[in-house]
């Protein structure tokens, strides 16, 4: 096994028992978790926030998980072997990069080297949007990331893979309105406390998503879910989903497969918590909110990303369309706002840009249901319809 950090390499040979211990690797290799035959995927049982194992000490103040004496060679630089046919050192790392859980070893382990390793153990694992790796699967349960300073930046990005199977009947009909998919703070309506910073909650009824955060004019009891802005596309069962959460000055952003869905100008300042990060689920709703969900490759940032950036990371999402392709202009609007939706940029899609991929995208992104008439340019001469969907694809008007 392997411990890494920046600008160091650790090689690790596993004991058979290793004492409790607080070192200095900041970032752990460990074999993948092989689910065992009694932990189901779908049973009640399954939990991630079990205890544990001996050999890593979670450190409270420093909020993550600490790795000592199972480093049993060290080195501040790079690592060649095999005659140096081969060299092993820290991976790159990103610009603004807080944390990086990708879920392949049998622990949420931050591959950031920030250290910002999970307190929850045991993950159940399932399969991983590129085929290769894992993802960690949650079914009232949560995994557990400790508050770190790192968080407490200005501006932010959340971003993460996200797969909800489709639930029987009985699941959909006790599920609440809304079920996080990643909360950082607190919603304990019995306790009166309610901090968000942020969450990103899910309609199971709708598909819908939810961005809420607490700010200085929207908090606490007379604003539950603080200041929050919905989607206009619809999370669809059974498709692996990319989802990003950013802030931005004094805007917060949500992107759905790398396309700007919505976003919510800030009328206070946001509220900064010390609170643990929950994802996949929070203690507060683990009872209630008992669908099942995938999620993989989370990232955090302690900037805004570009949209560029957010694009490459979604280019899978769309099946080979460019997220670029189409965007969307107004959802259930008239002709007039129809016409004024797309920037100097773009342009109202035309009915041969809407076959060669615009409805793809609509239909993917949730925006295209039964029943939603779509403007297209020459429609826009000659209404015929009175509300509609209008697609913005590029190319200057």
């Amino acid at each position: 096994m392997v411990c890494r950090r920046p600008a160091a390499v650790v090689l690790v040979f596993a004991a058979a028992t290793a004492p409790a211990f607080a070192g200095q690797a900041r970032s752990l290799f460990l074999p993948p978790l092989r689910p065992s035959a009694d932990a189901l995927p779908f049973s009640d049982d399954v939990r991630a926030d079990r205890s544990p194992p001996s050999f890593l000490e979670y450190d409270t103040r420093e909020g993550s998980a600490q790795v000592g004496d199972l480093c049993d060679i060290s080195t501040t630089g790079s690592l060649c072997f095999s005659s140096k046919a081969a060299v092993l050192q820290a991976a790159a790392k990103p610009p603004g990069l807080v944390g990086r859980w990708t879920f392949d070893e049998e622990l949420a382990l931050d591959s950031s080297g920030n250290g910002n390793h999970g307190t929850s153990a045991g993950l159940v694992h399932g399969p991983s949007p590129a085929g290769n790796g894992h993802s960690a699967l949650f079914r009232k349960s949560f995994l557990t990331l400790p508050h770190s300073p790192l968080y407490e930046s200005a501006d932010f990005a959340f971003t993460f893979w996200v797969y909800v199977p489709t639930a029987d009947v009985s699941t959909r009909a006790v599920t609440p309105n809304w079920c996080p998919l990643m909360r950082k703070g607190v919603h304990a309506p019995q306790a009166d406390h309610f901090e968000s910073s942020p969450a990103l909650l899910y309609s199971y009824a709708t598909g819908h998503l939810r961005v809420s955060l607490s700010t200085t004019t929207h908090n606490g009891a007379n604003a539950p879910d603080g200041q929050f802005v919905n989607s206009n596309a619809r999370l669809r069962p059974n498709r692996w989903m990319h989802l990003a959460i950013l802030k931005h000055g004094p805007r917060v952003l949500l992107y759905v497969n790398g396309i700007l869905d919505a976003v919510m100008p800030l009328h206070g300042q946001p509220l900064i918590n010390h609170h643990a990060l929950y994802v996949g689920g929070d203690p507060f709703s683990a009872e209630q909110c008992t669908h099942a969900v995938y999620i993989d490759e989370l990232r955090v940032y302690s900037r805004a990303l570009a949209p560029h950036e957010l694009e490459a990371q979604a280019v899978f999402a769309l099946g080979g369309t460019s997220p670029s392709f189409v965007h969307l202009g107004c959802a259930n609007c008239g002709a007039v706002q129809a016409r004024n939706s797309c920037p100097h940029s773009r342009h109202v899609c035309s009915d041969v840009e809407l076959y060669a991929g615009g409805y793809q995208v609509a239909r993917t992104q949730g925006w295209l249901v039964k029943g939603v008439h779509v403007w297209t340019a020459d429609l826009l001469l000659h209404p015929a319809i009175s509300v509609g969907l209008a697609l913005c694809c590029e190319g200057m008007k």
